[in-house]
């Protein structure tokens, strides 16, 4: 834990946790979807049991919702 908050996570264990990549936390923290801020120089993001819950929630449904990828080439 990055400080004395028993629910603070550093963006990369936060990650590893939900197994998704960091830079999607950046979007969300970006976007207002989880609350953090800098500390000597590395962004901690603040989540409980509950807040887990509602990411891992919200991972499962922009998994779902990805738009399919286009396929290359002339004639695909």
């Amino acid at each position: 834990m990055p400080s004395d908050a028993p629910d603070s996570w550093w963006l990369a264990d936060l990650a590893r946790e939900l197994e998704m990549p960091v830079v999607t936390l950046y979007g969300w923290i970006r976007r207002g979807w989880l609350k953090s801020q800098s500390v000597k120089g590395q962004r901690v993001a603040y989540a409980d049991r509950k807040e887990l819950a509602r990411l891992r929630k919200l991972r499962q449904q922009q998994l779902r919702f990805r738009p399919a990828t286009r396929t290359q080439g002339k004639n695909a």
